[in-house]
């Protein structure tokens, strides 16, 4: 029991000034958490998702980046102040809590998501891997709606929860939180055609599993 309480007093320590930290540095932290998460997801997708037997760094490299710049960074800067001043500005959501929640989850899964996230992520990932723009575009066009599918069973009902109940500092922290399970899945789906023939069958049986490990 005396172990416990230790225990539990340093969780909640540790939480205490983890949120004192992202409350000071909703930017920094989100980069930084957000490029620990989703190379993590990246990795558990080829190795114990894919099955491989060799480190594409290349392709982790890729997906760290893109996460410090754009899930750390533009999109804390779009959930935290961007969301926040617009609906709180907006006659139909103003001092309206959960107006403003639903409001954020319509445009974040309906216009951010597909518009905006899953174009450039797909982009991103060809450019820095070594692919050209047609490369990019194919993929996309490959891709897209299948990832959008998923991305809307996974995040309409999370972050509907997460933009009612979290605080503004910590919902990128939480949504990273979540992400992993997602970040995983999307780096699988993402590079599920570079296969060879004789993994063909290993591979779909992966891709079912992903998706039932993120409705």
């Amino acid at each position: 029991m005396v172990l416990i309480a230790i225990l539990s007093e340093g969780m909640v320590q540790l939480f205490k000034k983890l949120n004192s930290l992202f409350s000071a540095n909703p930017l920094a932290s989100g980069v930084i958490t957000a490029g620990c998460i989703i190379g993590a997801g990246d990795l558990t997708s080829q190795f114990l998702i894919e099955k491989r037997k060799k480190w594409d760094d290349t392709r982790t490299r890729a997906m760290v980046i893109f996460g410090c710049l754009y899930s750390g960074g533009f999109q804390t800067l779009l959930w935290v102040y961007g969301y926040g001043r617009f609906f709180a500005w907006l006659p139909l959501t103003a001092g309206n809590h959960t107006r403003q929640a639903v409001g954020k989850t319509l445009v974040d899964n309906f216009i951010h998501t597909p518009l905006i996230y899953l174009p450039t992520f797909y982009i991103t990932q060809t450019l820095l891997r070594g692919g050209s723009m047609g490369e990019a575009a194919a993929k996309l066009e490959q891709e897209w709606f299948d990832t959008v599918l998923v991305a809307w069973k996974v995040w309409i009902p999370f972050q509907a929860l997460n933009f009612y109940f979290t605080p503004p500092h910590l919902l990128v922290p939480a949504n990273l939180c979540a992400a992993y399970l997602w970040n995983t899945a999307l780096a699988f789906m993402a590079n599920r055609r570079e296969v060879r023939p004789d993994e063909q069958t290993q591979k779909k049986g992966a891709s079912t599993e992903m998706v039932a490990a993120v409705q």
